[in-house]
């Protein structure tokens, strides 16, 4: 039985103020400079009377307190290479296009977010609370889209579709031939020159241009334009690479009037981490570590460094994480941006959640305990903890070596095991162990400082090269605490080795 394939349904969205809304520009006065020309004008600019296209001097004339930027074509790439990556929660096929718009195939995404209306509310939605506005496109072909995209741009109440769709499936190719046919040849995506060709010699509208036979347009306005032509009604298959999420995670928010207090850093570091969440949520990951950059105006960049476990793997603890980190930092001077980057994962473990989370059990325990190592280490620092970990020794002394806690080893890091099912010699083992034996007075089993309550146990080790005879007991001290001694049978000389809790 063949298998039935979705018409295909294209969303263009045409991100028109891109350079303003990666600035969080709001309500200031503020324009975005390109070779000595306003490019970009916020509202409350436009308001003063500075538009695209004003020199720079005139804009300062109007308004001589203007914030002029100048653009950064980079930011601004960056900026549309996170809103693929917040797309690609919609669907598998992201294109982005010119600089300014992403194009997704969303035809297979109608039943899953319950009609086209449904989808394009929730896209909407999540694009306004990021700050970004934008214009939408919807046609069978991506080009199509686009087109009408940029209509929407001249006139935003215009009509997605001139007919009435089906919300859960995407209509035939002839269903946008008559929308697609008043359009005017001015939104057409081709050279100056060969626009201004096709006015001179009447052509008004795309309709005029497809009642012309294909192979008579490439033959009078070259192929170029007989591409393009074909492509956007649907004729040519024309393979655009699609959009790969990235393996790495960068994202910024940039300050228009600086930012000078560490206090304000907060609310930008949650926005960044929700991001990061989001990105670690749609790709099945953990992050090892973070890494905030803090860009001023005219400083070198600063970095804060902040190595996680999965265990702090969410929102709250990651923020929790950073604000400890950021109580030992003091900025040099008002802020430009805040960045934060990710480049070490490991896979998210598909674990089952708690039946009755309010219940202790001892994954909960573990994830408690690596939590609080993370905020140790954050706040202290590499080298500032130890581990203990099992010699292969039979002398206790050498039986458990010290070594440097680091967050990479967190972890490795299991909860303490209860000795109950161990040798009997572990059973009676102290708490506390001296940094080497302490040599004491002989204790007796009657009366005396130290009084023998437990004992012996023999250990005999180190045969190969020194050999110890050692037999240990558990003494009572007079004031009533309790220590481990031994007595080596070598020389006959009594050790204190540990002191019980």
């Amino acid at each position: 039985m063949a298998r039935h394939h979705p018409q295909p349904l294209w969303l263009s969205l045409h991100f028109h103020s891109l350079p303003l809304d990666q600035l969080n520009a709001g309500d200031s006065v503020l324009a975005i400079a390109e070779k000595q020309r306003i490019a970009f004008a916020t509202d409350a600019a436009a308001a003063a009377g500075i538009y695209p296209g004003m020199r720079i001097g005139t804009a300062y004339a109007l308004h001589p307190d203007i914030k002029i930027v100048e653009r950064t074509p980079a930011r601004e790439a960056d900026a549309l290479q996170a809103l693929s990556e917040w797309c690609y929660q919609f669907t598998p096929t992201v294109i982005p296009y010119k600089k300014d718009c992403l194009l997704l195939e969303i035809g297979g995404s109608l039943t899953l977010f319950r009609g086209i209306s449904r989808l394009r509310q929730q896209i909407a939605q999540g694009l306004d609370q990021q700050g970004y506005h934008f214009h939408e496109g919807l046609a069978h072909t991506k080009e199509a889209a686009w087109l009408f995209s940029q209509v929407r741009r001249d006139y935003p109440d215009a009509p997605l579709s001139a007919r009435e769709m089906n919300e859960f499936s995407a209509p035939e190719p002839d269903f946008w031939l008559p929308q697609l046919q008043a359009l005017p040849l001015q939104y057409l995506d081709t050279a100056a020159k060969a626009k201004q060709q096709l006015f001179n010699m009447g052509f008004g509208s795309l309709g005029d241009l497809l009642a012309l036979p294909r192979q008579e347009v490439g033959q009078r306005f070259g192929r170029d334009l007989l591409q393009s032509l074909t492509a956007i009604v649907g004729e040519p298959a024309r393979l655009d690479a699609d959009f790969k999420p990235a393996q790495t995670f960068a994202a910024q928010v940039d300050f228009a009037n600086g930012l000078s207090k560490v206090d304000e850093l907060i609310e930008p570091m949650k926005e960044l981490l929700g991001e990061l969440m989001t990105f670690l949520h749609r790709q099945q990951l953990y992050t090892q570590g973070l890494e905030w950059q803090f860009y001023y105006f005219r400083l070198p960049c600063d970095r804060l460094h902040i190595h996680t476990s999965p265990a702090n793997n969410n929102l709250d603890s990651l923020l929790s994480l950073s604000k400890l980190k950021l109580e030992q930092y003091i900025l040099k001077a008002p802020l430009e941006s805040l960045g934060l980057s990710s480049s070490v994962f490991t896979a998210a473990n598909a674990g089952s959640g708690e039946l009755f989370p309010e219940l202790s059990s001892p994954s909960n325990q573990l994830r408690d305990y690596r939590q609080l190592l993370d905020k140790l280490l954050t706040r202290l620092g590499d080298g500032q903890l130890k581990t203990l970990s099992l010699g292969d020794e039979h002398l206790p002394e050498y039986q458990h070596v010290a070594s440097e806690l680091v967050q990479q080893n967190i972890e490795d890091i299991r909860l303490p095991k209860q000795a109950a099912n161990g040798s009997e010699q572990q059973r009676h083992l102290p708490l506390w162990l001296t940094n080497k034996p302490v040599p004491i007075a002989a204790p007796t089993a009657a009366a005396g400082p130290l009084r023998l309550v437990y004992g012996p146990q023999r250990v005999d080790s180190h045969w190969w090269k020194e050999r110890s005879r050692r037999d240990y007991f558990i003494a009572r001290h007079q004031n009533g605490s309790y220590c481990w001694v031994y007595q080596d049978l070598g020389n006959q000389r009594w050790f204190l080795q540990g002191f019980y809790g």
